[in-house]
């Protein structure tokens, strides 16, 4: 167990403080879907590798998913298991059910690894928003966690009130700006996009752009 969290913590490390611009050996896999395992709700997509235990499971960023970890997660499934998933909504997985909140990702988390036979313990690793769902999974299922890594954790929840404050703005601002793309969207007439709506962007994005 010591050995994992060592290795854990060093590839966090490494993942927190290295620009990943190229391309990762293996990282094709995540661009065709995992296993699709029920949630209780719909379905979540899991990339699972390695053998042993405690599972290691992975949890991105906001607007991120299983990719993140595409130079983590195999290193790590050299030691034990290592399972990356996308969230309802994201990526590979079904539908999400509305609101969405940490208490029902952590739910959907914890009935999918159950549902795949994904036995606990589990060491819990995360990043950015990843980290309050997987703060809330521990919470609520601490019986079954071994551990937890966070790399870049949102802690917003200690922050002081006026901090808070000035974030809850700032979120209100960011909703309201979705809410016009999404009005504009529903009131514009739609049509397929075709060559020239992407000439503008280049056609060949080099590894090292």
């Amino acid at each position: 167990m010591k050995s994992i969290a060592r290795l854990l913590s060093l590839a966090v490390l490494l993942l927190a403080t290295t620009t990943m611009a190229g391309a990762v050996p293996g990282d094709t896999r995540y661009t065709r879907p995992g296993k699709s395992i029920p949630d209780g709700r719909g379905t979540l997509n899991f990339y699972c590798m390695g053998s042993g235990s405690p599972t290691v499971v992975f949890d991105a960023g906001f607007g991120d998913w299983s990719p993140a970890w595409a130079a983590v997660q195999p290193q790590v499934s050299r030691w034990t298991r290592a399972c990356a998933y996308d969230r309802a909504g994201y990526a590979f997985s079904g539908p999400a059910t509305l609101p969405r909140t940490s208490v029902r990702i952590a739910d959907e988390l914890h009935a999918a690894l159950h549902d795949a036979s994904i036995s606990p313990p589990y060491l819990l690793v995360a990043h950015a928003f990843g980290s309050d769902n997987l703060r809330v999974f521990a919470d609520r299922y601490m019986s079954d966690v071994a551990g937890i890594v966070l790399v870049d954790a949102d802690d917003s929840d200690v922050e002081p009130a006026k901090w808070q404050a000035r974030d809850h703005r700032a979120f209100q601002r960011i909703i309201a700006k979705l809410r016009q793309c999404r009005d504009a969207l529903a009131a514009a007439p739609q049509k397929a996009a075709t060559a020239a709506s992407f000439a503008a962007y280049p056609k060949r994005v080099s590894p090292a752009s």
